[in-house]
């Protein structure tokens, strides 16, 4: 299996998984909300507000997740029909298959096709010393 069809098939499964996660969570914050408005005591209320802050703050990490994965897949998206990316910062090169390039942002990115066209002083990455 080619690396960018399981970068692909792993983001799918990972979209999945965040859907499932996020669906959970906001069927248990709708039932922590129904108990909120049934409770009689403030100390029961206190309890199910430390419950709703950890759920909220589980779901912000969900939202986190999201954001890395969506970033991801428009990396890999960018660099589709490239051989080689260029780190514009720290002036590195990768192929266009390179686990690292969905870390490197969109605008410090240059595409090439081949290496003839990128300067000699760019520093390869790994990747493309295998």
């Amino acid at each position: 299996m080619s690396q960018i069809t399981e970068i692909k098939k792993n983001l799918k499964n990972s979209f999945l998984r965040v859907k499932l996660d996020t669906n959970r969570l906001w069927n248990h914050i709708s039932l922590v909300s129904a108990k909120i408005n049934s409770l009689a005591t403030k100390a029961e209320l206190n309890d199910v507000k430390l419950v709703q802050l950890d759920i909220e703050a589980r779901l912000k990490r969900l939202e986190d997740s999201q954001h890395n994965i969506v970033q991801s897949l428009s990396a890999l998206l960018a660099i589709k029909g490239h051989k080689l990316v260029l780190n514009k910062v720290n002036h590195k090169l990768h192929l266009g298959t390179c686990g690292f390039i969905h870390r490197i942002k969109p605008e410090h990115r240059a595409f090439f096709d081949s290496v003839d066209e990128v300067d000699e002083s760019y520093v390869r990455c790994s990747c493309m010393k295998e």
